[in-house]
């Protein structure tokens, strides 16, 4: 293990790498620990109750971008790789995709009021709360695009820059709402805000960074659908666990012990950043390489892969070590229930960043119609697991089936992964030199 470690360090392109790490590690750890630092103030200002009905606002919130998005930022930026090709423009690509979030906005608009309009007082939210929702989330998605043009530039540091401004924007102006009085909606309302701040943003950047040309090109719809569509599906599939995780805690135990398992998760996301900042660096090197790949450019990759997962591991129990001093300064007394949650929300954690790395090889191959298969059995299986295991162990059951689904998505990526592009995973021991 030792020979394999130096031999990446003694690799120029993972140099590279380890470099963009440690701005992105740096970054995140800034912007993770400012929302990270609400806890104290909203556990102390929020009743369980309240922060159970925030928790289920949150996890909304993904589902409406990712319905929003079409898979315009994904293709975007698969596109980017493309943009020295005949006949391709990425001006025009990044308009169009705009335009067809936009028609999908003003109609997800329209249903949700629609919606509030007629159902009257029922629902875990007041009526009107859930226009924010498509307003968010389509800001969101015009957000996303000029941010993730700047991570497969190589450009760390104007993402980072980027991403921090936001995150403390929209905590500045929560914390203000929140203490005017605002309760569990000011936290959304600074939300909502924040994201139309940087919609506006984004928009000036991609016009400084591209050209936009102002005009429609039907030949760039295909690829938002035959390459976004099943992103989609996945992305969803995703953010479902999650929403279905809440509805059952909600349903079946209820809302308080909602807002406990959120807290345990907000805790353990910590993990997470760890994930993102690796993920950002090795994304656009990752691209790069596959597109040319030798068999030795392979045996590094594995070899790197392998590594990360050791280290993923070993995150998530240095985390439980230091899970309960961090339990105990953080968050008010009525929240210290949460602790019951962590050893199986780490390693959720844990897992999925193993899955990030291994679900590169079918979004590269494009075979992304694969994902809405994954999604399914994936999401399936988190509806069976939930309402069993909740039945069975109580609350725990939740943190327990979220695990077993993150492992089911995490093995279905690697094999499927393995299919559409093939590695040596069981033969990069091959003696030989490895140095990009």
């Amino acid at each position: 293990m030792m020979t394999i470690a130096q031999d990446l360090f003694n690799s120029k392109t993972f140099r590279k790498i380890f470099s963009s790490f440690g701005i992105y590690t740096g970054f995140n750890f800034m912007n993770q620990a400012i929302p990270f630092l609400l806890l104290p103030f909203l556990t102390r200002l929020l009743s369980p109750a309240d922060y159970g009905i925030l928790a289920t606002f949150t996890a909304m919130i993904p589902v409406f971008t990712i319905i929003l998005s079409l898979g315009t930022t994904e293709a975007v930026v698969r596109g980017y790789f493309d943009k020295g090709k005949k006949d391709f423009d990425l001006s025009k690509m990044i308009f169009t995709g705009l335009s067809i979030n936009t028609v999908i906005f003003v109609v997800v608009l329209a249903g949700v009021a629609g919606f509030e309009f007629f159902r009257g007082t029922q629902g875990t939210f007041f009526r009107g709360a859930a226009l924010l929702f498509p307003i968010i989330g389509f800001c969101a998605v015009v957000y996303s695009i000029p941010s993730k043009l700047f991570i497969v530039q190589k450009k760390p540091l104007q993402y980072s820059c980027l991403e921090l401004s936001n995150t403390l924007t929209e905590v500045a102006l929560s914390i203000c709402f929140v203490a005017a009085g605002f309760g569990w909606f000011g936290r959304a309302i600074g939300i909502t805000f924040a994201n139309v701040i940087f919609a506006v943003v984004a928009i000036v950047l991609l016009f400084r960074m591209y050209p936009v040309r102002l005009s429609l090109d039907l030949k760039y719809v295909k690829p938002f659908l035959s390459y976004g569509l099943p992103v989609v599906c996945h992305s969803l599939g995703i953010v479902m666990i999650a929403v279905i995780d809440r509805f059952f805690l909600n349903k079946l135990i209820g809302v308080s012990t909602t807002g406990l398992y959120s807290v345990a998760y907000s805790i353990a996301s910590l993990i997470g950043f760890f994930v993102s900042a690796l993920s950002l660096a090795w994304s656009p090197f990752f691209y790069e390489k596959l597109g040319h790949a030798t068999e030795k450019d392979k045996r590094l990759l594995v070899k790197a892969t392998y590594i990360y997962f050791l280290f993923m591991i070993v995150i998530a129990i240095v985390f439980l070590a230091v899970a309960p001093l961090l339990l105990k300064h953080i968050i008010g007394e009525r929240f210290l229930g949460a602790s019951k949650f962590l050893t199986w929300l780490a390693f959720v954690f844990a897992v999925n960043g193993m899955y990030t790395i291994v679900a590169g090889y079918i979004f590269y191959s494009k075979k992304t119609y694969l994902l809405m298969g994954i999604a399914a059995v994936t999401v399936i299986s988190s509806i069976c697991l939930d309402y069993l295991l909740i039945t069975a162990n109580g609350p725990i059951g939740v943190a327990q089936a979220t695990f077993i689904s993150s492992c089911l998505r995490f093995a279905l990526f690697w094999i499927l992964g393995n299919i559409v592009y093939p590695m040596p995973w069981f033969s990069f021991w091959k003696k030989g030199p490895i140095c990009a």
